[in-house]
């Protein structure tokens, strides 16, 4: 009994997904939209730009550029991952410099992605299954040989009674 039910628990707590959430391609404007009024390219606070948005199929990379080529980081993944910091739709990880005015440039561009995060970012789509095609049963001639003559047999006995 005890094991039926930690079977039963232990089953009902793995998540179980048909589909994997997935950044698709095309989707720029929808992620600079989110960082509004903030632009690439463009001063987030006085010295620090938002200098490039990598896009991969599961994460967000936010990268701010400061004053002597000193970086900070932000990455957004899907909001169930394990992460300090959350919008509606994010996980958010900071990969910052010791310098306060990378922390407030990450700061400007986390409370805009806050602000203009519906909840809705991430879109589902059928995991690929896996599955090896399959084989043709295996009918060896030694069996073929003798259910085709007795296939044919009976064949010929009705045959033959229907002509009596």
């Amino acid at each position: 009994m005890r094991r039926r039910l930690f079977l039963g628990v232990l089953l009902a707590a793995i998540p179980l997904r048909a589909e994997e959430r997935v950044i698709e391609a095309g989707r720029e404007r929808e992620i600079l939209a989110l960082l509004s009024p903030h632009e690439l390219a463009h001063e987030v606070v006085p010295g620090w730009k938002l200098w490039n948005v990598k896009i991969g199929s599961r994460a967000i990379e936010l990268e701010l550029a400061g004053p002597d080529g000193t970086q900070a980081r932000l990455t957004l993944t899907e909001r169930g991952d394990a992460r300090e910091e959350v919008s509606a739709s994010f996980g958010i990880a900071r990969d910052l410099e010791a310098r306060a005015a990378g922390r407030a440039a990450a700061d400007a561009l986390v409370a805009a992605l806050k602000k203009n995060d519906s909840g809705s970012f991430w879109h589902a789509r059928p995991r690929a299954v896996t599955t090896p095609p399959a084989e043709p049963p295996d009918i060896s001639p030694s069996i073929a040989w003798p259910l085709g003559v007795a296939g044919l047999s009976i064949a010929a006995m009705w045959w033959l009674s229907r002509r009596a």
